[in-house]
């Protein structure tokens, strides 16, 4: 093992669950009115406006919970205390406590998180359609170009026969409108994706004009969990880091007194 925030995680999980075990004092957190004034202050500076009831209240729970991080982080002699070193302290008191969260799901476990949240994981809507290519650095004048191919594919000519080359193809299949912007640009996209189907019909890219027939429309549809899994798996994975690290937080916070301003 090579990471050296593996070694800190790992070392650092059992120096921490010695160091919970040796300990039974109670310690006393006091948040001061000077450190609530420069959280909001902070707040301010990052929003452009002032923390509401509910967001106050979430200030002095943070304020609180990095007090906590930092004195528990200092027991273990993780820093010397300044202010640079008191985020870091914070940050690996974070991993350290979310470390101990199972680090892979089953498929159970994708598979609840699929059927409680379907919506997050739908897939978009897809259309499978051809076109032909009309170069702009070869015609001056694109829209007649375009009625002109329009008026031959009507009378029967083959698409493969008319327009320019293009670097992507002549079709896509089942693309949805990420993927045909990522190759014909955005607005070429969002217009293919309202075109009728089964019509020709002209639309501009940045490449030039494309005279456009989509065969096909596919309405958005829910994910089957082999679609989903990846993604599946990186919300499980950071819902159980979270709720590690916030159970973790809460052993530790019975052991201190908080006095507030």
């Amino acid at each position: 093992m090579r990471d050296p925030l593996l070694h800190f995680i790992l070392i650092g999980i059992a120096i921490f669950a010695l160091h919970r075990l040796l300990r039974s004092d109670v310690q006393t957190v006091e948040i001061t009115q000077t450190m609530v004034a420069s959280a909001q202050a902070d707040f301010v500076r990052r929003t452009g406006r002032t923390p509401g009831a509910a967001e106050q209240e979430q200030l002095v729970a943070q304020l609180v919970e990095e007090e906590i991080l930092v004195r528990e982080g200092q027991a273990l002699s993780l820093s010397e205390g300044d202010a640079v070193l008191r985020r870091r302290l914070i940050t690996r008191m974070r991993l350290l406590l979310a470390s101990t969260a199972p680090p892979l799901p089953t498929d159970d476990d994708l598979a609840a998180l699929l059927a409680a949240r379907p919506e997050r994981y739908t897939r978009p809507p897809t259309v499978t359609f051809q076109h032909v290519f009309l170069d702009s650095a070869r015609h001056s004048a694109l829209s007649d170009a375009a009625r002109h191919v329009v008026s031959a594919l009507q009378a029967g000519a083959a698409p493969e026969s008319l327009g320019d080359p293009f670097l992507h193809g002549r079709a896509m299949t089942a693309a949805d409108e990420a993927a045909i912007a990522e190759k014909l640009g955005a607005d070429f996209a969002a217009g293919v994706m309202v075109l009728p189907a089964e019509e020709w019909r002209s639309v501009r890219s940045g490449y030039g004009e494309h005279v456009v027939f989509v065969e096909h429309h596919y309405p958005a549809r829910a994910a089957t969990l082999a679609e989903a899994r990846t993604a599946l798996a990186a919300d499980w994975q950071e819902t159980a880091r979270s709720e590690a690290a916030a159970t973790a937080l809460a052993a530790i916070r019975a052991q201190y007194r908080v006095v507030l301003p």
